[in-house]
């Protein structure tokens, strides 16, 4: 898949280098040997953004960083902002949240280290807050580092905008805006436009990036918008994180929605290219330890199935499969799945079956007795699979566009068979917990509110990926 697994890839916008940039400029900002004047008495009421959302959904950040980022981030008070994500994002429910979540608690984490290195130099005279250009030194270490900053500061609402270019004042390629309460409460949002910081993108590569925050008295709350650059698989995604601070259960809630553009499966996408392209969600718990469970729903999946020797075909079908990891912390950072089951809750038989071709001649009533009763040559025993259903590949497939029961049920042992899953099943052996019923009830037939429908900002019914008025990546506040 051309999507980039490694969570890296989404943080190609040059997270770790911009926080070197940002605090070497503003270190050389206030370190010119100019007259010194007094502290200006301006302050932004700045928010934090972070959720401490703990290693199991993340992770956790990487352990190494240069000498130069570590001094003089340290001295800002700059935080290492690469969080690992997953290597396989796409092996199960728990490493696709993983991946997701990483990628919105980086965005996060260096979201909250622009706006401290802002505020020190508002708070030190060295940036106005009435929307003035001003121009940042050059960085030694990085000749793409921002060239300017201007940060306006109207009532309740501060805006933040970092500019790339030696003549460029008016593009900003990051933005951060805020607006808090009285009470504490906040909302805000950050934009990154990859081009105007970089010049320009390459293909398949994330180009816009939009998170919206929160925060109230019960909950914090980011979301996350990554738009790709001319990618063959996926245009964009989205990805939402809440952390309750009223003491329910769970403290951490992930959702996800990565939807694709394309088949997967060549021989099926040659034969149904007019069927909807899949969508992968994610929905998530943890609580405040980082026990917790994720549920990856592949949605529309389409899988044309031949694999007999002799060129067979089992037909093809398209089915939703839903991919549950219960997850527990085992210390030292050790977050190991417990349980993981992987069921196809729905299936639709399309056709194209032909087994009855060329080589060994296999019937419809065979291929349910190799599943079933293990008498066939080499026949594979599956306890209770024809007590279910008597006959379930032949009535699946008997006529196309079937969405019987049946069919689940015979892609479900299909899956179970030793060789077709790159994950075996474990047992559930921890059903009296909090998670049990929260997953339970965001996969019973019908639910709704745990699994996005869209991609787009409060479940749009389009999506407007654009800069436009109204668009996801307007730069304006709120």
């Amino acid at each position: 898949m051309n999507i980039p697994c490694d969570p890296k890839a989404l943080l190609r916008l040059r997270t770790p280098v911009l926080l070197l940039a940002m605090a070497l400029a503003l270190s050389a900002c206030g370190k010119k040997s100019e007259p010194k004047t007094a502290p200006t008495t301006a302050t932004l009421n700045t928010p934090t953004i972070s959720m401490a959302l703990p290693d199991s959904l993340t992770g956790g950040t990487t352990s190494t960083a240069t000498a130069a980022y570590s001094a003089v981030g340290a001295a800002q008070g700059v935080q290492k902002c690469q969080f690992k994500g997953d290597p396989e994002p796409f092996r199960n429910g728990f490493t696709l949240t993983r991946f997701m979540v990483g990628a919105i608690a980086s965005w996060g984490c260096l979201a909250d280290q622009v706006m401290i290195l802002t505020t020190t130099a508002v708070t030190n005279g060295w940036v106005t807050t009435d929307g003035v250009y001003k121009t940042l030194p050059p960085d030694p270490n990085d000749p793409k580092a921002p060239t300017g900053v201007s940060v306006l500061q109207s009532g309740t609402i501060t805006e933040v905008n970092l500019f790339w270019g030696a003549n460029n004042t008016t593009a900003p390629g990051m933005y951060f805006a805020w607006d808090r309460a009285a009470d504490g409460s906040y909302s805000g949002k950050v934009l990154v436009d990859a081009a105007a910081k970089d010049g320009s993108v390459m293909a398949g590569q994330p180009d816009f990036m939009r998170m919206d925050y929160s925060s109230s008295s019960t909950q914090q709350l980011g979301e996350m918008f990554i738009h790709f650059n001319n990618n063959p698989e996926v245009d964009a995604f989205r990805i939402k994180a809440t952390k309750k601070l009223d003491g329910t259960y769970p403290t951490y809630t992930a959702q996800g929605n990565y939807p694709a553009k394309k088949h997967f499966d060549t021989n099926y996408a040659g034969s149904h290219a007019a069927e909807p392209f899949p969508a992968l969600k994610v929905y998530a718990i943890a609580d405040v330890d980082g026990h917790g469970a994720a549920v990856a729903r592949v949605a529309d999946w389409g899988w044309s199935i031949t694999p007999l020797d002799d060129g067979d075909h089992l037909g093809s079908f398209r089915f939703t499969k839903d991919d549950t990891v219960f997850f527990t912390n085992l210390g030292q950072g050790n977050y190991t799945p417990v349980f993981i089951h992987k069921n196809v809750s729905a299936a639709t038989y399309l056709g194209d079956r032909a087994i009855n071709t060329t080589g060994n001649v296999v019937s419809a009533a065979a291929i349910d007795t190799y599943f079933g009763s293990g008498s066939g040559q080499p026949g594979i025993p599956v306890p209770g699979y024809t007590a279910t259903y008597a006959t379930p590949y032949q009535t699946c497939t008997g006529a196309a566009n079937y969405s019987g029961p049946e069919c689940a049920f015979f892609l479900n042992t299909l899956f179970d068979l030793p060789g077709w899953s790159v994950e075996v099943n474990l047992p559930r052996n921890n059903s009296g917990d909090a998670r049990k019923p929260v997953i339970d009830a965001a996969l019973a037939p019908g639910s709704t509110g745990y699994f996005f429908g869209t991609s787009c900002p409060a479940d749009a019914a389009s999506c407007a990926w654009s800069k436009a008025a109204g668009g996801v990546f307007e730069m304006v506040f709120p």
